[in-house]
């Protein structure tokens, strides 16, 4: 019985272990032919992209119009760089539209310039799009939008005849303001408008040099409109936007070139470090009084900047190259706080934009050299770049702005503190105080108003937590993120110890703490007594700024000598 039992035990045990390895043999056959559809997927997938490169790359150099098609103004000698769709073979024009970005496509500055020599250009390589396209039918249906800021400064004015050559041919010149961006705000505003409407059998080519109208042009695809872009050549960023339209030429060059070939328009390229480009292009506007044009091409490491005109261009090669070597270059290296406090203040636009006027320089946020740091740290600098003198200059100043958050606590108790930046109202008295000075501390005016045993003010419950009270947020105000809390002072100490010589001091103390400190008019519960509104992007910064005042309210009423305020101190 006991033999019987176990040889049915070992039985069932060997078609256990059977039945397990049937089963992982069944696995693994399953996983070896998942891995093999997976491999024949990926060979399938890599054939299909080899196919459609090829493909790309015989649709880049066929020419979509025949020569005979356009035998009266002869075939277009540019091919588009990037294909992505063809018109239809039943495709009826109805309406060209042309809007022209001429900040970054512009022409040359030269009385002989014509724009009825660049529009015979243009219209001929419309016509290439498709063999029913005629050039006069394209003239016909033609509307054309120019857009630039026609101030006599702007380094990008074509010539009065070309304006008045525009203006004759039906052009619209359209008015733009002198505020940067003018020209491509106006221009998305256009082309989101021309978007709403229907887009069948209508062709818009935009003429442009950048990437800011990738949005605008993926809108008029999908409104039905067949989207043709013209810009510079040797543009790398540019090639993003070619993905966003049907078809690409990157010929604008090649077609001012060829309509006035008797004028020798040339063109160069400088390179230049990428850390100079800035100053390069300021100091070069210096030197040749924005008379000739020079656009930024920007690469990964270098950037180039393209020379183009009727005249001596070689010669003002040589220039910029000889301004690329005088430009030197500073890097921002101090202590990581103070370096995060440079930081800080550049990415203030208002406050960069101020500095690199009044110092002659330019001021970029950089990637720091690759060194073991605290992950938490920035991982940029601050570099300053220009011509010798200012840069050094400039150096000094920016080093001495930002060792002042980290000056210790003066006799008045008021410590430095850095905010983000500087609140709008004290911008230019930041900026003013450059350099370290005794003018850019609070200099107080020590008086006795009150003692602490004065039956009408108790000094130690006026600055009591419970009496800082935090005002609510304006419900009317519904984007209003900052902290605001309210505190009382004497009233007799508003004007030569918080505020004195003219907001100076109430402007160091805002800079100081990164606050904003607001006096009303009426004061608190007495007379005797004054409200202060100090509010900031953080609490920490508010109750710095409380702790300030405090320190200055407590030194004056210690001093023995009077306030000797001004009547403007008083009345503010």
């Amino acid at each position: 019985m006991g033999a019987g039992s176990s040889a049915r035990k070992l039985r069932a045990e060997k078609e256990a272990r059977e039945e397990a390895e049937r089963k992982a043999l069944s696995e693994l056959q399953s996983r070896l032919e998942m891995e093999k559809k997976m491999q024949e997927a990926a060979e399938r997938s890599r054939k299909l992209e080899e196919e459609l490169d090829t493909l790309r790359r015989e649709l880049g150099k066929v020419r979509l119009n025949s020569p005979a098609s356009s035998s009266s103004q002869g075939a277009c000698p540019w091919t588009p760089c990037r294909v992505q769709k063809q018109l239809s073979e039943s495709f009826d024009l109805k309406e060209v539209i042309i809007h022209h970005d001429g900040e970054n496509c512009w022409v040359p500055n030269h009385p002989d310039f014509r724009y009825s020599s660049v529009r015979e250009h243009v219209v001929t390589m419309i016509a290439s799009l498709h063999t029913s396209l005629d050039p006069e039918k394209i003239k016909s249906k033609m509307e054309y939008f120019f857009y630039l800021n026609r101030k006599a400064n702007n380094p990008f004015h074509p010539h009065t005849n070309y304006w008045n050559d525009m203006d004759s041919l039906g052009v619209h010149l359209e008015a733009v303001g002198s505020k940067k961006g003018a020209v491509d705000t106006k221009l998305k505003l256009r082309l989101n408008l021309l978007s709403q409407e229907d887009g069948n059998n209508k062709i818009v080519v935009l003429i442009a040099g950048d990437k800011d109208f990738i949005p605008e042009l993926m809108n008029l695809g999908r409104s039905g409109y067949y989207v043709v872009l013209v810009h510079r050549n040797n543009i790398t960023s540019t090639r993003v936007i070619e993905e966003c339209c049907h078809v690409a030429f990157d010929c604008w060059e090649k077609i001012l070139v060829a309509s006035h070939p008797n004028l020798s328009i040339h063109q160069n390229f400088v390179k230049v470090p990428h850390e100079k480009s800035r100053a390069v292009l300021m100091e070069a506007g210096r030197v040749f009084d924005k008379k000739i044009k020079i656009r930024t091409i920007h690469e990964e490491e270098d950037h180039y900047l393209s020379v183009m005109g009727t005249n001596d261009v070689e010669s003002i090669s040589i220039q910029l190259k000889q301004i690329t070597e005088s430009i030197v270059v500073m890097h921002f290296d101090v202590s990581s706080q103070e370096r995060n406090h440079a930081i800080t203040l550049c990415e203030d636009e208002t406050w960069k934009k101020r500095f690199e006027k009044s110092n002659a320089v330019c001021i970029d946020l950089l990637p720091l050299e690759p060194v073991a740091q605290d992950e938490s740290e920035d991982k940029r600098t601050a570099v300053i770049s220009g011509l010798q003198d200012s840069v050094e200059k400039a150096m000094q100043k920016l080093v001495a702005v930002c060792k002042q958050p980290q000056q210790d606590e003066g006799p008045n108790g008021h410590s430095h503190t850095g905010g983000d930046s500087p609140t709008p109202r004290n911008r230019r008295g930041a900026l003013g105080e450059a350099t370290p000075s005794s003018s850019q501390g609070i200099e107080i005016i020590p008086t006795r108003l009150f003692s602490k045993d004065s039956a009408e003010l108790d000094i130690d419950d006026l600055f009591h937590p419970n009496r800082i009270r935090t005002v609510p947020p304006d419900p009317n105000d519904g984007h209003d993120t900052r902290v605001k809390k309210e505190m009382q002072v004497p009233a007799s100490l508003i004007g030569p110890v918080i505020i004195g010589r003219k907001h100076c001091k109430l402007r160091a103390l805002e800079t100081g703490t990164g606050t904003s400190i607001f006096v009303p008019r009426k004061g608190g519960s007495s007379k005797a007594l004054q409200t202060l509104v100090i509010s900031g992007n953080q609490e920490e910064r508010v109750d710095k700024a409380i702790s300030v005042i405090k320190n200055l309210v407590l030194t004056a009423l210690k001093s023995p000598r009077l306030p000797q305020s001004t009547s403007s101190d008083s009345s503010s």
